[in-house]
This record gives structure tokens, C-alpha cells and sequence, in this order.
């Protein structure tokens, strides 16, 4: 399956889709503010006059930012350690070269560490001669 053999395009690649993703939330941000400000402007003070609720936009845009600290402070406590815990064992399971680097060196200390034992055990002999 020739057409699916991976590319190497360089890294300027996926440089450009993380600095993409990293200013994602910048332009997320810009949009909640005017979208909050429509939705406010065409329904909800509507909906609030109608109701004899005298909310001002300020408020408004404050109740929504209360509830974004709010979900960050979730997103922290409980789901930030889910998704590290997840894309650990996947980076893990899924041919890291940690992994195999990690594996070599322990068998080269392995080595290291009976070699030094016998030389260990040839001085404790030469002293005790």
C-alpha cells in the first residue's frame, strides 16, 4: 500500500498547525465576546425586558465568564489528569522510542553493573591476599 507510506515535509508542517492551534484560543475568545454581545443585543434583552429583569450586558458577560472559570477549574481538577494519564499509556503502548531507548540502557546497566561486581570481587581478593 504505496499510497499510504507517510511524507516527511519537514517540521515547518506541524510548526504551523501548532502556532494554528496555540492562537485558536485568541480568535475563540474574540468570537464568545461577539457572540454574547449579538445574542444579548437580538434575544436575550429582549427576553429580559419581557420579563422585567433589568440585566445589564456587563452582567451578563460576567455570569458567562463565571462559567468558563468554572469549567476550566473542572477541566484542571479532574480532566487534565484523565488526558495525561490517557496519552501517556498510548505514547507508551504504541512504539515509543523511549521506550526501546529506555530498554537498551537498561540492559547496558545490567551489564555495567555485573561487570562491576566481579571487578569488585577481584580487588576484595587481591586485598585479602
Amino acid at each position: 500500500m504505496k499510497f499510504m507510506k507517510q511524507r516527511q515535509v519537514g517540521n515547518w508542517w506541524g510548526g504551523f498547525k501548532q502556532l494554528g492551534t496555540q492562537i485558536a484560543i485568541y480568535i475563540t475568545m474574540l468570537n464568545l465576546v461577539l457572540l454574547a454581545a449579538t445574542a444579548y443585543t437580538t434575544t436575550f434583552s429582549t427576553w429580559f425586558r419581557d420579563n422585567n429583569l433589568d440585566i445589564p450586558f456587563w452582567l451578563f458577560m460576567g455570569v458567562i465568564i463565571l462559567g468558563i472559570i468554572v469549567m476550566m477549574f473542572v477541566e484542571y481538577k479532574f480532566s487534565l489528569p484523565s488526558f495525561f494519564s490517557f496519552w501517556n499509556d498510548q505514547f507508551w503502548k504504541h512504539n515509543n522510542p523511549v521506550k526501546i531507548e529506555l530498554k537498551a540502557i537498561r540492559k547496558e546497566n545490567k551489564e555495567l553493573r555485573e561487570s562491576m561486581a566481579e571487578l569488585k570481587e577481584l580487588i576484595n581478593e587481591k586485598e585479602r591476599n
